[in-house]
């Protein structure tokens, strides 16, 4: 992995830009998703994070997302929503691996998902 990964709870959360940072970053659904599956499932690749994330969009199983839609949301992932939770140390992504993993998460972070969790729980499942 990329040895200049940091531990979130070194980073200071108590800076308004820091607290403006996980929030905006956790506004966002399918982040969520990410952070909700990393943290039940461990570490996964771009494709299967990719799968998972499609059929909790389409209500169906991972093995019925057709590959053509899988592609899709993979193609969203490595784009657009690891580049933001890396950059907020809140995931480590490599990129020679495509393995995707929950850092440690600092206690707030914690909360947070715990609440959005209660919000977005009727389209959660495992």
């Amino acid at each position: 992995m990329d040895s200049g990964m940091h531990n979130s709870e070194n980073i200071d959360i108590n800076s308004s830009e820091r607290f403006d940072e996980i929030l905006t970053v956790l506004s966002n659904t399918q982040r969520r998703q990410i952070l909700y599956q990393l943290r039940n499932q461990g570490a996964t690749s771009r494709t299967k994070m990719a799968r998972r994330l499609a059929a909790w969009k389409y209500e169906i199983s991972p093995e019925e997302v057709p590959d053509k839609v899988m592609k899709a949301f993979e193609i969203e992932l490595y784009h657009n929503h690891l580049p933001k939770l890396k950059e907020a140390h809140l995931i480590e992504y490599d990129k020679t691996s495509k393995q995707i993993l929950v850092d440690d998460l600092s206690t707030f972070v914690e909360m947070c998902i715990d609440c959005y969790f209660s919000i977005d729980l009727p389209s959660y499942e495992n």
